[in-house]
């Protein structure tokens, strides 16, 4: 059974909700940002500095943190923690040597 924790961020700024979530000693950041009147993006930022960005427009911040979070436990955190181009890379070097 994994353990889930889940903080809020300290810097929150008008227009933007951020909340940093950890499972499986992994930590990952999800960030709302209001683009518009009523219209919401979501990213979550992963440890290399990768960003996976919906494309979907929410009506608030709290569906987009709530569309993040079902994300990430449907599809496990590593998912959006490692880099998948870093990891093909890394694993094609391994096994060339």
């Amino acid at each position: 059974m994994s353990t889930m924790q889940a903080k809020l961020s300290p810097a929150h700024t008008p227009g933007s909700v951020s909340r940093l979530f950890s499972m499986a000693g992994m930590t990952v950041s999800l960030q709302a940002q209001q683009v518009g009147e009523g219209e919401w993006v979501l990213r979550i930022h992963g440890a290399q500095g990768q960003v996976s960005e919906w494309i979907q427009c929410f009506d608030n911040a709290i569906e987009a943190m709530s569309a993040g979070l079902s994300a990430i436990q449907i599809e496990g955190i590593e998912r959006f923690y490692h880099d998948p181009i870093l990891a093909h890379q890394n694993a094609s070097a391994n096994a060339q040597h």
